[in-house]
């Protein structure tokens, strides 16, 4: 049996990734910008005497995280795509010399990328922070050019459980 849960977090006015230890925002969020869901499947059984569950084990806990934005620039379509740093050539933003920016994707590459990414929000008692240590791409990105003439880029991340004791999922209200 598989319970799955989706959870909007709604407020979220920052997402992006963490690189080198220092967020990296992707641009101006979406309203509904941060989406969790947790898939579940667990194993019940019934004893012959009992109409009830005896028994009810977690077999698996499955987890992915949207993140949603308005800004698609190829930067963020890089990292949306999960492709390695190299598949993006040139820099509009060098102020000194601007140079044509080239996105290559090649299918292998796809998702081979894992990255930090995380959220920032209101929480109760100031700002709460939303982290995802591990995270590679699950799907590629949904783009549409919005009705202000934004184009949003839509990523659903899988969340990946850390080989050391980190937690897969963290949250924290911050002063």
């Amino acid at each position: 049996m598989a319970n799955e849960r989706k959870n909007q977090i709604i407020g979220v006015t920052e997402v992006g990734t963490v690189v080198g230890g220092v967020d990296t925002p992707w641009g101006e969020t979406e309203p509904n910008a941060l989406e969790v869901s947790v898939t579940i499947q667990k194993y019940k059984a019934s004893g012959g005497q009992s109409l009830g569950t005896t028994v009810s084990r977690t077999q698996s806990v499955e987890a992915q995280v949207t993140l949603r934005v308005q800004a698609a620039d190829l930067v963020n379509v890089r990292d949306g795509f999960g492709l390695p740093d190299t598949a993006m050539t040139g820099d509009l933003n060098d102020t000194t010399t601007p140079t044509e920016e080239l996105l290559n994707i090649y299918f292998a590459d796809i998702g081979s990328k894992e990255m930090h990414v995380y959220g920032i929000g209101n929480g109760p008692k100031g700002p709460r922070r939303y982290d995802f240590p591990r995270c590679v791409v699950a799907t590629p990105p949904r783009m549409i050019l919005a009705s202000n003439q934004h184009q949003v880029i839509e990523t659903v991340f899988d969340i990946i459980d850390p080989v050391d004791a980190a937690a897969p999922y963290q949250i924290s209200d911050q002063p």
